[in-house]
């Protein structure tokens, strides 16, 4: 399957995780709103809603935006890590609260789906995530992260505490987050997820974005035969990531929050 990343302050999704994470399904017309409401209510009704992800394209931003967003990205990974320190659960809900989101998990057996919310209407879901713990090696399975940038449109103008998540990389690194804590919880070492090749350019976009994030490139699963066991794991075609949780992956992405909510604190001591 897929996984893809939030990055709603460039104004694009991509497919955590992450925006899925992800590769994020984006959303254009009133009827894609619909269907990202119908989605929403099969996860809240069933806990078993799916939805494709996809890539989404720069979809008609200035050049010069572009180029500032992927600066934005670069920049994330050389920044140093604040102290090492790690967030626990209580932290991450505390600042997503902050930033109008309200996170949840739910797990079955192995299986496990992280959801978030707006603060002002549960019923608006913003983006999931979900996957598994893989019963053999300890490594946490990110099959699908994907955001609904239709409704995170609406809740932006609803809800005048929610921020967009905090970081460049939007709601996906939040529930992403809770994903990575769930996999240390259950003695996970290393996340994985494939980014889906299915036009070369989004592919290369998705790879990118997921290598800024802290992942590593571990190999290309292709049409080959060699590339079968992998494909009856992923579903398709793509390049396999890994990141190790407890040392790259959660204090790189905790430095992110830290550094949010000092700038933050910065705010408002200006004024």
């Amino acid at each position: 399957m897929i996984a893809a990343v939030d990055d709603s302050l460039c104004e694009c999704e991509m497919g955590f995780m992450i925006d899925g994470c992800f590769m994020f399904y984006f959303f254009q017309s009133t009827h894609a709103t619909t269907h990202c409401q119908h989605v929403a209510k099969n996860i809240d009704n069933t806990g078993s809603g799916r939805a494709p992800a996809f890539i989404s394209s720069s979809c008609g931003r200035p050049k010069q935006q572009q180029a500032a967003c992927s600066h934005r990205l670069q920049s994330t990974t050389s920044d140093n890590i604040v102290d090492h320190q790690v967030w626990t659960f209580d932290d991450i809900q505390d600042f997503a609260r902050k930033e109008g989101v309200e996170l949840s998990k739910t797990n079955l057996g192995p299986a496990f789906r992280t959801v978030a919310r707006s603060t002002h209407n549960s019923s608006k879901i913003l983006g999931y995530g979900e996957g598994f713990v893989r019963p053999a090696g300890k490594i946490l399975h990110l099959d699908k992260m994907e955001v609904f940038k239709p409704i995170v449109k609406q809740v932006r103008k609803e809800n005048p505490d929610f921020r967009g998540g905090g970081t460049i990389f939007g709601v996906g690194l939040l529930f992403g987050y809770q994903c990575l804590l769930h996999g240390i919880e259950n003695g996970c070492t290393e996340a994985e997820f494939l980014a889906i090749d299915d036009e070369d350019f989004q592919h290369k976009r998705l790879v990118r974005f997921y290598k800024n994030s802290g992942f590593k490139i571990i190999k290309y699963v292709g049409e080959d035969f060699q590339s079968i066991p992998d494909r009856m794991v992923w579903g398709g075609c793509g390049t396999l990531m890994r990141g190790n949780i407890k040392d790259d992956l959660l204090p790189l992405w905790s430095s992110l929050f830290i550094k949010a909510t000092e700038r933050e604190k910065n705010k408002i001591n200006k004024v």
